[in-house]
Parts: C-alpha cells; structure tokens; sequence
C-alpha cells in the first residue's frame, strides 16, 4: 500500500492517536498531572491552531526553528515564530496549564495580522522596517526564533531577541521583499498583549539566549562574535562580556541556566558537545563571562536543540529523538539516554525543532512533536521529585 504524502498526513493529524490509530477525547482524569508516572509521556492531544486567512502554510509551521518559554508568573507557556516559509502568524500562542490546551490564534485577544493587511489589499506603509513590525497591528513580524526567547524576571514580557525573517510566502511577497528581515530587539508585554521595541541587536540571528535570575539581565552567546549581557528594563545597547568565535560551538543551539552552581550551559545538536558559562557580576549588573567545554563529549546527536532545567531531577533534559529523552548533568559531566513510555501505548517520535520547556509546579516537561510525528502535544515527567528529608 502507498504511504500518505507528508499533506496527507499534517492534514488528518488532530484525528490520530500517537500511534496511528483514531483517537477518543482522553477522560478528565488524564488532566491531572499529578497521576503521570516516572519516565512516561502523556499524549494531550493534537497541536491545533487557526490558520491566518489567505496564508496557504498551516498555522503549525509556528514551531519551524522556533520554540516556547515557561512564564512562571501566570503558569502558562508562551510560543512565537513561524516566519521565511512557514506560516506568517504573528500571534502568541499560550499554553494553559488547566486546560493542557494551546489557545488557538483564533481567540481574542491574540489575533494574528492578516495577509490582506500585511500585502493583498492593505496599506502600502503598513511595513515598520526600523522596528520590523506591522503598524496597523504593531504585531512584532513572525520569525523563526531559535533559542532567543526570554521571560523577564518579573514575568511582564516575552522578549525576541532575533529580527525579522526574508519573507518566503505569499503573505509578504512580492511587496515588501527582504525588508522584512529587519528589526529591533521585540518586547511583548504579556498582560496587554502589546509590543514596543527598543534598540538593534549586535548578536548573529542564530544565537542562543537566557534569563540570569540573579542581575535580571538576558545572556545572548554567539559562537560568531562573543557573550553580551541585556537589560531588558532600561532596554539600552547590550553590552559585550567576552569576545568569542569558536565555530565548533555551531549556531542555532540552545543556553540553559543551571541554579545549583549558577552557571550556564550551552548544547550542541549534532555533536552532543557542552560548553559552560559563568558570569560576573557587580551589584545588578554583569561584568564579565568565561566559558568552557565540559562534558564527556559523547552526548546525543539531534536535528535540533530544545533542552531545559529539570527541578525535581537537577538535570538539563530535552532533545526529545526517536523516542528518547536526553538529559545533562553538569554535576558529572555525563549524558543519559532513556527510552520514553508512552501513556496507553504508542510512539512519541521527535519534538519541533526548540519547542520544549519545562513547568516545576507539575514536575513535567511540555514539548511539541514534528510533523513526521504527528504535531503532539506531550507531558513528560523524568522522574518524581525526591522526597524531603524528615
């Protein structure tokens, strides 16, 4: 029998189970987390979201070499790409932890700029090329977003630290061409749900970024030029703390914070090499940054990175792979490899490109399968959190 094409199968995803078969709605009791057990995957259903009107790319391209971040404030996650040849919504996407639902593009407030207003019938300067935005919106444009996504420290915004993508689909083509590969560092204020957008990035648009918790400055790493320190409140031209140009570091890659040692990590896909960052720092501010390769150097090779820190576990897991979890140690220096258990059964596949973060209230990993896997939507919990001692 002829295998579906790839359409065939994006198309009659959200009707599949994890392994092919139909699937029925889970019962309410699989909406606890709390019941998930060590090393099992929960399938939560299919990725689903509302295509942009006109757009002929689906709505899920948004995690092409794009990803999510955790905002602990509002327990919530909160997604953002697309871009180039993916789909050109520019929504944000927010995952519930009650309902274990994504909101889809469709729900108000997040409604994504239409193709009509960004080329097919809209304005001629409805372009911001300084700030790389939609005026009639002020929608930051959709982009893939690698690693360079962050949380502030006082849960207000989700900041892009990555400009524009060259346009790719009909939605920006022929009008605006290359200019929408521009733009300033984004800020989405997460409450109401509007942008502003403060100053150019000098980083390569494939570096990696991170929160420091301590000074509340973002960390970028590009392998290309070095390690620079943002502050996301004074929002002012970052500051450089190390010259770097290492090309064995790859691009595209992915920074995690490790809080017991307060150092940061940095992965590679396809090599399974790590190289470690520690900062110093001045009051609220941060001076200096060192770095070093760590590790055994025999970790996973992956077709992308999607890693995050693991409270209960006090490991760097993620790079979700044919069916495996993989987790970091930075205490020994040492990679694991676990073969995953799907809840009831079935094949997770492989995680979206950077689309995995980590909740620590349930003690679970949320990421979001590629298409060859169906476009799941999985929590993950590596194993239960130690018990304290009397």
């Amino acid at each position: 029998m002829r295998p579906f094409p790839m359409q065939a199968m994006i198309f009659l995803a959200p009707l599949l189970g994890s392994a092919g078969t139909l699937a029925a709605p889970p019962p309410a009791s699989l909406t606890d987390l709390s019941t998930l057990a060590d090393n099992t995957a929960r399938d939560l259903g299919a990725y689903d979201c509302a295509n942009v009107a006109r757009d002929g790319i689906s709505c899920r391209t948004i995690t092409s070499f794009s990803g999510f971040t955790y905002d602990a404030k509002r327990r919530q996650m909160l997604m953002f790409g697309g871009g180039h040849s993916a789909t050109m919504r520019d929504d944000v996407d927010e995952f519930s932890f009650k309902t274990l639902k994504w909101k889809s593009a469709s729900g108000n407030p997040n409604v994504s700029t239409t193709c009509d207003v960004m080329w097919v019938s809209g304005p001629e300067d409805n372009f911001d090329e300084v700030d790389g935005r939609w005026i009639s919106t002020g929608h930051a444009t959709s982009r893939h977003t690698y690693d360079l996504r962050v949380v502030t420290r006082d849960g207000a915004e989700l900041v892009i630290l990555k400009p524009g993508d060259i346009p790719g689909n009909q939605c920006t083509k022929p009008r605006y061409k290359a200019a929408t590969s521009t733009g300033r560092i984004a800020h989405y204020d997460i409450d109401t749900k509007t942008w502003r957008f403060t100053v150019k990035m000098p980083w390569n648009r494939y570096s990696a970024a991170e929160l420091d918790p301590v000074s509340g400055r973002i960390i970028v790493l590009d392998a290309k030029s070095g390690i620079w320190s943002y502050d996301p409140v004074a929002g002012m031209a970052p500051v450089k703390l190390l010259s770097l140009k290492d090309a064995n570091m790859g691009y595209a890659n992915n920074l995690v914070y490790f809080p017991p040692n307060d150092r940061f990590y940095y992965f590679h896909s396809s090599a399974g090499r790590v190289w470690e960052v520690s900062l110093t720092r001045s009051g609220d501010k941060v001076t200096q940054a060192a770095v070093k390769e760590v590790g055994s150097g025999l970790g996973p090779k992956l077709p992308e990175t999607g890693f995050a820190y693991d409270a209960a576990s006090k490991v760097i897991g993620g790079g979700v792979h044919k069916d495996q979890f993989h987790a970091f140690d930075p205490a020994t220096g040492e990679w694991t490899a676990t073969a995953i258990r799907a809840e009831g059964g079935g094949k997770i596949g492989t995680q979206a490109y950077h689309a995995l973060d980590y909740d620590p209230v349930a003690n679970v990993y949320i990421f979001i399968s590629n298409s060859a896997s169906g476009f799941r939507v999985w929590a993950y919990r590596h194993k239960a959190a130690a018990a304290l001692a009397p």
